[in-house]
């Protein structure tokens, strides 16, 4: 009887708790939509959301396993936890899959993506809701003692058969989903989809093997029943792992940072460019409700290219152009000009949506012009990738044909500098993979001043940003080129402009090895002004959330070089 007594104690303390917590989290989530400023502060708030998140599996999980379900009051505190369980799960693709697509959207109107809003925000404050629910049940204690029970009922039933057939698969899932966290593969490009992620799958497994276990709690003291624990567990920690490193990783950040443009960069930048400034390298509830952008215009599918290829093939080349609305000098980019080039292997990819679309739209908030540019993809290589791009941008081309394309684009935005309020004077060029590579070579080849005759004399490059460049890969698919545009590191120079390196370490696809070449080659040349921001278990594309732990720990270092060398 004393046993059930303090059972029932925990329960209702628990309850009251983590009502508290749930309610906390409704208003401050109210409150942080509401504001969307990006004070340091915010993360207390985070804190608190993983916190209640965590504390109400824990109340879940004592109610399926100490509670008698023959009992009508504790029934439905059990129900209404399955329900939780798997309203998480949804709950937390619907935040995922929603800060997503609307992140690569054109547009970021509530009237046009309103479906998307409404995905985000409902499967946000559902959570807390069915928390509020459970834990005002445990609260009020209308269970009474006599009814507590160690064991749950051994009745098995077909439901419960497919459910827990259901939470097999999924954790097998997650065992699949550490091996690509893990290790360094190349399989179907599912990094890139995986570890940008995995906090929202952590929480994804949690709800699963809570469900499991619930399942199994007439098994309490098998083996099994602790090997799924252990396993879930493994499986759990693992996908938090790139959040638990968060710390370790900005500590890199902000050293490699520190070493490459030195201990005084930070008085650099006055009070009023921080105040559009991300105020913290990460904050939790910006990667669970997203980082809005909204005082942008959009330009889209103008074409500054049309021609053939080296069979005759009919090609055309656009690009879209971002900018403020308004023009107000106080912005920190106001005045300057940033090209982004696309990835894809040289003979895939495309701009907007397969570019990080919301970098374009973030940028032109804080003041710059921004171009997110098309080249002349290959297909005369041995390299195979689709990713939806358009027939028309493909052709017979080799690495020094897609350099002379974004020649070509650079001579086009000097002719038409006027109408898009282009600085010349200022340009930053940036990229991811091959898009990387080639933002790399055309950085480095304007600033030599050697090659005039193929990008406008006019332009001045103030800075290189490439995402895990693939310097030199491209001869892996027999596309070749002048030495210099196919291994950018032969292009450096004593004057090169500074350069800010995203890489992952557990990138498949480029190795990080390739980063390290480029800026020991800096150094070679006595310029010290080259910083490779490391993502720890980093993959391919894990920039590609944009509220990501990893594209904001470089995002916030991002925007302070694009100010310091603008």
């Amino acid at each position: 009887m004393k046993i059930y007594i303090r059972e029932s104690s925990i329960l209702r303390c628990l309850g009251k708790m983590m009502l508290i917590l749930n309610i906390l989290c409704i208003i401050l989530g109210v409150f942080y939509i509401s504001v969307r400023n990006h004070s340091i502060g915010w993360n207390v708030f985070g804190s608190v959301l993983i916190i209640t998140l965590l504390g109400n599996f824990l109340l879940v999980y004592i109610d399926n396993i100490v509670l008698d379900k023959n009992n009508k009051s504790a029934k439905t505190i059990k129900v209404l936890g399955y329900v939780y369980l798997i309203n998480n799960i949804f709950a937390m693709l619907g935040m995922m899959i929603g800060n997503f697509t609307l992140s690569n959207s054109y547009s970021n109107t509530v009237r046009e993506n309103l479906y998307l809003y409404i995905t985000i925000y409902s499967s946000y404050f559902s959570i807390f809701i069915l928390g509020i629910f459970i834990s005002y049940l445990n609260n009020m204690n209308l269970i009474s003692r006599d009814k507590l029970s160690k064991r749950g009922s051994k009745g098995k039933n077909i439901f419960t058969s497919i459910l827990k057939s259901l939470c097999y698969i999924n954790l097998l899932l997650g065992i699949f989903f550490c091996w690509i966290i893990l290790t360094r593969h190349d399989l179907k490009n599912f990094e890139v989809y995986t570890v940008e992620f995995s906090v929202f799958f952590a929480f994804i497994f949690s709800s699963t093997l809570i469900i499991l276990l619930s399942l199994k709690a007439e098994d309490i003291k098998t083996k099994s029943y602790y090997l799924v624990l252990v396993v879930g567990m493994a499986i759990i920690t693992i996908c938090a792992l790139p959040l638990i490193l968060t710390p370790y990783t900005i500590n890199r950040a902000e050293e490699s940072f520190f070493q490459a443009f030195g201990s005084e960069w930070r008085n650099k930048i006055n009070d009023n460019a921080n105040k559009y400034f991300l105020k913290s390298p990460f904050s939790i509830p910006a990667y669970f409700l997203g980082i809005e952008s909204n005082n942008f215009l959009v330009k889209q599918d103008v074409m500054f290219y049309e021609g053939t290829d080296r069979d005759g093939k009919k090609v055309k080349l656009h690009f879209d152009a971002y900018r403020p609305k308004r023009s107000d000098k106080m912005l920190p980019g106001e005045g300057s000009t940033v090209i982004r080039i696309h990835g894809g292997a040289w003979v895939a990819g495309d701009k907007g949506k397969l570019n990080v679309l919301q970098m374009n739209k973030y940028l032109a908030e804080q003041g710059y012009t921004v171009f997110d540019i098309q080249y002349g993809l290959s297909n005369n290589s041995s390299l195979t990738l689709e990713l939806g791009e358009p027939e028309y941008v493909k052709g017979n081309f080799t690495i020094d044909d897609m350099i002379e394309h974004i020649g070509i684009f650079t001579k086009y935005i000097e002719e038409n500098a006027a109408e898009y309020k282009v600085n010349l004077s200022s340009v930053f060029i940036s990229g991811g993979s091959a898009g990387g590579h080639l933002a790399t070579a055309t950085g480095l080849a304007i600033s030599s001043g050697k090659y005039s005759n193929i990008f406008s004399p006019k332009i001045k490059v103030k800075g290189i940003i490439p995402f895990y460049p693939a310097n030199g890969l491209s001869k892996l698919g027999e596309l070749n080129g002048t030495m210099g545009f196919v291994n950018p590191i032969y292009l450096i120079e004593k004057d090169s402009p500074p350069c800010l390196v995203y890489q992952g370490t557990r990138d498949s696809l480029v190795p990080r090895e390739l980063c390290d070449k480029l800026k020991n080659k800096y150094i070679s040349k006595k310029n010290n002004s080259c910083a490779i921001l490391k993502m720890p278990l980093g993959g391919h594309g894990s920039d590609y959330y944009f509220s990501g732990q990893y594209n904001q720990t470089f995002l916030y270092y991002m925007e302070r070089f694009l100010y310091i060398y603008k």
